[in-house]
């Protein structure tokens, strides 16, 4: 919710929030997850709707699996399980 909350009055090339047309980088593993949460709780409400989501992967190795049992930990709909 950052961009939508952080004045940014101290820069010189604008001011005020970020808005809802940004860009968010999933920066590895640990954070894949944030297109799904993008999708289920704020595009799914009209927020961010414009929001694209750049992701990079730095260990193909690793890609943080973890057991389908832990999937209604992440509290998202059960529609992106096989996604």
């Amino acid at each position: 919710q950052a961009p939508l909350l952080l004045n940014l009055e101290n820069n010189t090339a604008f001011g005020g929030a970020y808005g809802d047309d940004v860009v968010f980088v999933a920066n590895d593993w640990h954070s894949a997850l944030v297109p799904a949460y993008l999708k289920s709780m704020y595009q799914s409400q009209g927020i961010y709707s414009q929001a694209k989501v750049g992701f990079c992967t730095h260990n193909i190795a690793y890609q943080g699996r973890f057991p389908a049992a832990n999937y209604g930990f992440l509290n998202l709909p059960e529609e992106l399980k096989e996604t």
